[in-house]
């Protein structure tokens, strides 16, 4: 398991400043440098979305999909590789950035976005949603809106 120490330290310190997002900037940045790791960033499409997908596959065509915190886009991309038209959206734009350089030619529509206060365009917009790890980083007085926003 990746070392969780300093996302922990950098959510504890915008937490106290009234920010509870305002860490995933600066650890996708210190990621980006070599500097610090990001615990969720394993480069691969998450397993739990995969063994849905294996025990639930649905028809693709013509509908939409939306990946909350998408990271570094290997949820988006493996929804739009089923075939879903996919937006993907992250807090971080140096996440966004680096989704783009990694996925050079993708078809996937990459957004710096909060999932506090999403474009009012995309409610009820999806016909899937897909969110993994993004609510249990927040702290625990947000998560109610969160979920709201999600739903």
């Amino acid at each position: 398991m990746k070392d969780r120490a300093r996302a922990r330290e950098l959510a504890a310190e915008f937490h106290r400043k009234g920010d509870p997002t305002g860490w995933f900037e600066p650890l996708y940045q210190e990621g980006e440098a070599g500097k610090s790791t990001v615990p969720w960033a394993n480069l691969r499409p998450n397993p739990r979305l995969l063994d849905f997908w294996n025990a639930r596959p649905q028809q693709t065509a013509g509908k939409t999909a939306l990946t909350i915190g998408s990271g570094l886009g290997d949820d988006a991309e493996q929804l739009a590789a089923w075939g879903f038209h996919t937006t993907a959206f992250d807090i971080s734009e140096t996440a966004i950035r680096a989704s783009g350089k990694r996925f050079p030619t993708t078809a996937v529509e990459y957004l710096a976005a909060n999932l506090l206060d999403p474009p009012s365009t995309w409610h009820r917009a999806f016909n899937f949603v897909f969110e993994a790890n993004t609510l249990q980083v927040l702290p625990v007085a947000f998560r109610p809106q969160a979920i709201e926003k999600i739903a």
